[in-house]
């Protein structure tokens, strides 16, 4: 007989499955973490995906005296499933359900307030929803999840778990598109046998993380899009053989803007994860400000993705604001602090008001395609 899997903690079971995600090729992905134990795992699968982070906040209706045992669960925008089977096993009265009902809201709004604050709600209008917790019991948290995506508009949605018991897959139906768990053991009893470590997460961890998440994509929602919609956008006329299945991911960056320390370090997770589980990862395009100068951090992360073998173009924005002679001078910078930092003659010098360098860029990107995958040209049908 097969031994279940164990994962050492949350943070290392969101870590591998982030890694099976990345491989469902998912369409403009939000992740939503169910509080507590799923915000972790979420925070890693967000991680991976380079999507955006947010709580969806559920809970579970515990029948009198044994809270443990679940006969529904109620979900954010007055979502509420109840399991008639539970209900009348267990003999719970009406009043007993509007009783149990109406204490769990109130911890479930206590929690959307502790968690989200002033932070609007990711939305999902048209996009993907990934769902995840820290594994599926009866699955009934997850399915109220689901029912609350669907609400706000989600055009699809996943549900993504390291283990899940038999029935809470067999349960699902059809309120998830798609259903993605690491390990679905025969014998389950219960969440914490499949973690060495299954201590508690804490609303001060949540917290964290989320703000972490979300200081690693100020003023914005990261993910990836298809190349092909990024060159019609661009009116860009690319080879349909090289780009199609192509995809183009928004990494963090701050810009000309005055970014704390601390939210700069908040960002490496983010994009350390999505790199390095990119296994198909053609080219790293590093954008500076050319009126801001090179920095540490952009130091830094060169020659990071160079021990990572992952080829990098450095960029230069906004030259039109230099002169000839500040131009010079960067260059000269350049060739100190990036060795090889790009494809043919080195950085590119780029302006999004004069078009100068656009034409290179997109020239590294096409040839940093030709190079990485010569099947995708071979899946895609003919120009």
């Amino acid at each position: 007989m097969l031994r279940a899997m164990r994962f050492r903690d949350r943070a290392d079971a969101g870590r591998q499955l982030g890694r099976c995600l990345v491989d469902r090729d998912i369409e403009a992905p939000v992740v939503l973490g169910l509080p507590r134990g799923g915000v972790p795992i979420g925070f890693e699968v967000a991680a991976a995906l380079g999507a955006p982070l947010d709580v969806l906040v559920v809970r579970k209706l515990g029948v009198p005296g044994h809270p443990e045992l679940g006969f529904g669960a109620i979900g954010e925008d007055d979502v509420r499933l109840i399991n008639p089977t539970i209900v009348r096993l267990a003999g719970v009265s009406e009043d007993q359900i509007a009783a149990v009902e109406r204490e769990e809201r109130v911890e479930l709004d206590r929690r959307a307030r502790r968690f989200r604050g002033d932070r609007p709600r990711v939305s999902l209008s048209g996009r993907t929803a990934v769902v995840v917790d820290d594994g599926l019991a009866t699955g009934y948290t997850a399915r109220a999840a689901c029912e609350v995506t669907r609400r706000q508009s989600a055009g699809r949605v996943v549900v993504a778990a390291p283990v899940a018991s038999v029935d809470a897959v067999a349960g699902m139906g059809d309120l998830a598109d798609d259903m993605i768990c690491l390990q679905i053991p025969p014998t389950f009893r219960a969440i914490g046998q499949f973690y060495a470590d299954f201590t508690q997460t804490s609303d001060t961890e949540v917290v964290r993380l989320l703000e972490q998440a979300g200081a690693a994509a100020p003023g914005r929602e990261l993910g990836d899009v298809p190349l092909r919609s990024v060159l019609e956008r661009g009116r860009v006329d690319g080879p349909r053989r090289l780009v199609d299945g192509g995809r183009v991911a928004d990494l963090p960056g701050y810009g000309y803007a005055q970014v704390s320390q601390a939210e700069r370090r908040a960002w490496q997770p983010l994009i350390e994860g999505y790199t390095r589980t990119r296994r198909a990862l053609a080219l790293f395009v590093i954008l500076i400000d050319a009126r801001r100068g090179i920095e540490d951090e952009e130091r830094q992360l060169y020659e990071w993705l160079g021990t990572e073998n992952v080829p990098a173009q450095i960029v230069f924005t906004k030259v039109d604001k230099l002169n000839a002679s500040a131009r010079g001078l960067l260059r000269e910078r350049a060739k100190a602090a990036f060795r090889g930092a790009g494809r043919g003659a080195g950085p590119i010098m780029l302006s999004g008001q004069t078009g100068e360098g656009v034409d290179a860029l997109w020239a590294a990107i096409f040839d940093a395609v030709r190079g990485w995958q010569p099947q995708l040209a071979e899946r895609a049908p003919p120009a």
